[in-house]
């Protein structure tokens, strides 16, 4: 029942009346943009597989390396939220987005609908009014 409504309201009488869908007032967010950086800069400076240490690299550099891994890690899963926060905005807003046209289309049906009452009443006031007199 409420796909029908929608395909009624949005696609219809939308058409019908000559309205256009609202645009978006939020700008795109490229969701790929952070997360090709931040995956170059995790492969570049703490790819895991890149090599293996010698016994004397582990001692020196391991709580570096540890602490790169961890702060790769964090901003993998900071793409991650960004990109699901992007992704429920442009649903949410494509929703009410949908919501707002078969709002206007029921407001210009409305009001069409205000018009020719209002003017039928009209001319049947002054007519009878016309009638009356004489």
């Amino acid at each position: 029942m409420q796909l029908q409504l929608k395909y009624l309201f949005c696609k219809i009488l939308a058409t019908w009346l000559c309205m256009k869908p609202m645009r978006s007032r939020l700008p795109k967010v490229d969701r790929h943009s952070n997360g090709v950086a931040i995956n170059n800069v995790c492969s570049k400076s703490c790819d895991r597989a890149e090599h293996e240490p010698s016994l004397e690299e582990t001692t020196d550099n391991d709580p570096v390396k540890k602490l790169l891994a961890r702060i790769c890690d964090l901003l993998e899963a900071q793409d991650e939220s960004r990109k699901q926060q992007a992704y429920e905005s442009e649903k949410d807003e494509k929703i009410m987005n949908e919501w707002h046209l078969a709002a206007a289309v029921l407001d210009r049906i409305c009001a069409i609908g205000f018009a020719i009452i209002f003017a039928v009443g009209t001319i049947t006031f002054i007519t009878i009014i016309a009638r009356h007199r004489n």
